[in-house]
């Protein structure tokens, strides 16, 4: 986690833990809850991973393949940034009223 500069996940990381090893958390947990953390929290793994395809990428130094994914890729970035705060309005609506 520090290594990679992602240690403000580290109660996700434990969190995630619990259910992988089917702990009482998962039996207990709110299903509807969990599954929006869970949609919402791989479609930020996806755009940490599009940085760093970015990077490899734009280094390969091919102009055509560059030109057809820089017209590509605001298409599907729009579209996913679209469900990634629909699904992350939706696990925070849900988290609060828990409290």
């Amino acid at each position: 986690e520090k290594l990679a500069g992602l240690s403000s996940y580290s109660k996700l990381y434990e969190y995630s833990s619990e259910i992988a090893h089917s702990s009482p958390l998962m039996i207990y947990s709110d299903q509807k809850n969990l599954f929006h953390l869970t949609i919402t929290l791989i479609y930020e793994v996806f755009f940490r991973l599009e940085k760093i395809f970015d990077i490899f990428f734009y280094n390969t130094k091919n102009e055509t393949q560059i030109k057809i994914y820089n017209r590509m890729k605001p298409v599907y970035k729009s579209q996913m940034i679209y469900i990634y705060n629909k699904e992350k309005d939706i696990y925070l609506k849900l988290s609060s009223n828990k409290k």
